[in-house]
């Protein structure tokens, strides 16, 4: 409705292939990418939301070249780290996932989604107690200020804990965590994916359950 108001709404074009990649990869979804990005290409809140859809949709080499182009326009930009370092880590290079993650620390010490990705990538270089430190750290914090849950059960995942990232998802489910919406696709949940406890979660949020799944 707001596009045939706005033709031009970028914003709205944004949300509607966040919400289309939710259901999966798609020309709908592309369609709507594009004509963001034609509408306003050097918006560094579009390019980060690009990024994070195309995450979703496993277009990691994608996602590099959008988080880089975040981080020309505004070096400062936290989650331009965070999708830089999750393209990386999901591709197997877990030693510049590692430094990305610590640049963007430098711009954000507390940054719940950066500590995840430098845990994740910890975890991968083989150094599992850094990285359950840095999971201890945000459940202790969790209970003082709001700590996005599913960023402590990414990191349990990626340590092969599944019972503690269990316990993790179910509190973001009980939060209402905007970040359950990426159950299905994002890569951080793949080592969960095979245990029936992550299809029950997805029917509970109702969520869509991919085919291989059921």
């Amino acid at each position: 409705r707001a596009i045939e108001l706005s033709p031009s709404n970028s914003n709205a074009e944004r949300v509607l292939a966040y919400l289309t990649s939710l259901r999966g990869p798609g020309s709908e979804v592309e369609f709507h990418l594009e004509r963001a990005r034609e509408l306003d290409p050097l918006s560094t809140g579009l390019l980060e939301w690009l990024a994070r859809v195309e995450m979703g949709l496993n277009r990691f080499d994608r996602v590099q070249d959008l988080a880089r182009q975040v981080l020309e326009i505004n070096p400062a930009h936290a989650l331009g780290f965070r999708w830089l370092g999750d393209a990386l880590l999901t591709q197997g290079n877990a030693t510049e996932a590692l430094k990305t993650f610590e640049s963007g620390l430098k711009v954000d010490s507390s940054y719940t989604r950066l500590l995840n990705g430098k845990a994740r990538a910890l975890a991968a270089l083989g150094r599992p107690a850094e990285a359950r430190a840095i999971a201890a750290r945000l459940g202790r914090e969790a209970t003082s200020r709001y700590v996005r849950a599913e960023e402590i059960a990414g990191i349990y995942a990626a340590l092969g804990d599944r019972d503690r990232a269990f316990h993790w998802l179910d509190r973001a489910y009980q939060d209402r965590s905007a970040g359950m919406n990426w159950l299905q696709h994002y890569p951080m949940y793949d080592p969960l994916r095979s245990d029936p406890r992550f299809t029950e979660l997805l029917r509970k949020a109702n969520l869509p359950v991919p085919s291989k799944l059921r």
